[in-house]
This record gives structure tokens, sequence and C-alpha cells, in this order.
């Protein structure tokens, strides 16, 4: 089963391609167009039944899309996954309900070199823009913990001349959580480096797996953060904060457009900011110390 997300503007669409399975062969053949009603035609031009799965292919078998309809969901091996949309289980192609395989369902923040964001910043009426991109990928260095982990490297120009620099990388352990382990900003000034702060072991950027993406999950992560100002000695201050999942099905119109299935965080610690961020996307919008609305992104999964 194949997933491809593509989106413009507003709309995202999750295209789905399924073949029909043959008992003797588990790896499965492309699906034959069928009849309005054939049983286990795979893409039938109209409701044709799904066929089943062979036990061990850890697969789905399909109910096809129709022209006519959506064909009824045929039976799967303990192993498979029903399929998703943005994430969700959809109908028609058979499978329990429940979380899907987190391999078929698109990232909540796509982390690619050259992925870019850009948003328009709004704080005490003034308005700004920024734009962050993902570079390649090199030790995090510095003399903080992390210094020999490889992360990479990520830049944010805020305006002419506010621009700050970050070592990010998906967690070990959980690809879907992104994390930071370094940070420097530079003065708007003289674009000297003002400021610099080490994180340990990790502060958390999104956490976009399965578990903490559904309406209610809550959780809280632990940090320690050692800042060094220019000039100053350094300062070291734990921190904990609490995130909750508000809503996970939220319809939200940006300047880059209209998105669904939209889900929606809300941090605590020494502030409370809410995010809002959709599959296949990244983050639509940020509250708090000042709003961040999405104005252009371009992004490959």
């Amino acid at each position: 089963m194949r997933f491809a997300v593509v989106g413009w503007g507003s709309l995202v669409l999750v295209a789905v391609s399924c073949g029909t399975v043959d008992p003797a062969d588990s790896r499965g053949q492309a699906g034959s167009a069928g009849t309005a009603s054939g049983a286990g035609d795979g893409n039938a031009a109209g409701n044709g039944s799904g066929g089943s799965a062979d036990v061990g292919d850890g697969g789905v078998s399909a109910g096809g899309v129709g022209a006519g309809g959506v064909g009824a969901g045929g039976s799967t091996d303990p192993g498979g996954a029903p399929s998703t949309d943005g994430g969700k289980p959809t109908t028609g192609d058979g499978g329990a309900g429940g979380l899907p395989d987190p391999g078929e369902v698109a990232p909540l923040l796509p982390w690619r070199v050259g992925n870019s964001w850009t948003y328009r910043i709004t704080k005490n009426g003034v308005v700004t823009e920024k734009t962050t991109e993902v570079r390649e990928e090199e030790a995090v260095g510095g003399e903080g913990p992390n210094a020999d982990l490889l992360a990479n490297h990520v830049t944010t120009d805020k305006g002419a001349s506010d621009h700050t620099e970050s070592w990010q990388a998906p967690s070990g352990t959980e690809p879907a959580r992104i994390v930071r382990y370094r940070e420097q900003a530079f003065s708007a000034s003289t674009g000297k480096l003002s400021s610099e702060v080490y994180y340990s072991p990790e502060k958390l950027h999104i956490d976009g797996t399965l578990a903490h993406t559904v309406s209610g999950a809550s959780w809280t992560e632990n940090y320690s953060e050692t800042e060094l100002v220019v000039g100053k000695p350094p300062t070291t201050h734990s921190t904990t904060e609490t995130w909750t999942v508000v809503a996970d099905d939220e319809t939200l119109k940006v300047p880059a457009g209209t998105f669904e299935a939209v889900i929606h965080f809300r941090k605590q610690g020494s502030s409370t900011k809410d995010y809002w961020y959709v599959r296949g996307v990244g983050k639509l919008k940020e509250t708090g110390t000042q709003t961040e609305e999405l104005t252009a992104y371009s992004v490959a999964p």
C-alpha cells in the first residue's frame, strides 16, 4: 500500500493505491479494474467487495474506491493496519479500528533538508516575517552535553537582521519527535553572537507520535537549560513543561490556506503557548508571547 500526501494551500489530498493479494503470493499483485459487482477487484470501477490479504503479508486488502462508490473492506492479516487519511483510520479497505501503522501516516512536521516555512509574526501591534529552513546534518558542536551528536543545522531569519541558529533532529527512539539540542541568537544591530543555549538531555520542539496526537493526550517534558550570554557567567535552570492535545480535528484558516484535521497543542511551563499543526505541512499557527501564522511553505515528506 502506498500513501502520497499532496497539499495545495487549503487542499490536502491523500492518495491510496492498493492491489489485490494473491493467496499464493504474500507480496500481492496489481489489482485489475473490476465490475460493479466484482468481488476482490482491488480498484473496481464500482462498489466491488475487497479481497482478503494472504496470511503473513502484514498488509491490507483493498475494497477499492471506484467511480460508482466505495467498496467494502476486505479482511486483514493480524499484522495488518487500516489505511489512513491524515493519521485517522478510514473505511473501505478493511482492518480493525484503532491507531494506524506509524509508517503509513504523514509526518506532523516534515523533516528534510531544504524544507522551509514562512510566518507572519504579530507582536504588540508590530507585524514582521520569519522564515525557518532545515539545512544539512552536522555535529551539534559547542560545549554542551550533546556536542558530538549529529543534528540538522536550522536557520531562522526574522525581519532584516534578527537571526537565530539551532541544531535539531528527530529523536533517536521516536523519529516523529523533533528535539532541540543547542541554539544561538545574534544581535539585531551588530550581527554578532549575543547568547547561546544548551539543553540537557534535549528540549522538545514537537511530538508527532500517534499516542501524543489524539485529543486528551497529556505528558510532561523535563530538561535543563544552560544559557551563556556574551560577557556574563553561564546560568543553568531546570524546566518542566506539560503538553496537552486540546483537539485533534480542528479546521483552521491561516494566510497559507484553510486546513482540516488540525491538531491543537497547549504547552504550559514558565508561560503558556498554543500550537496548531497539520500532518504533511507542519506548524500552522502559534500564540502566546506573539502570534505566528503560516504564509508559505515548501516541504517534502
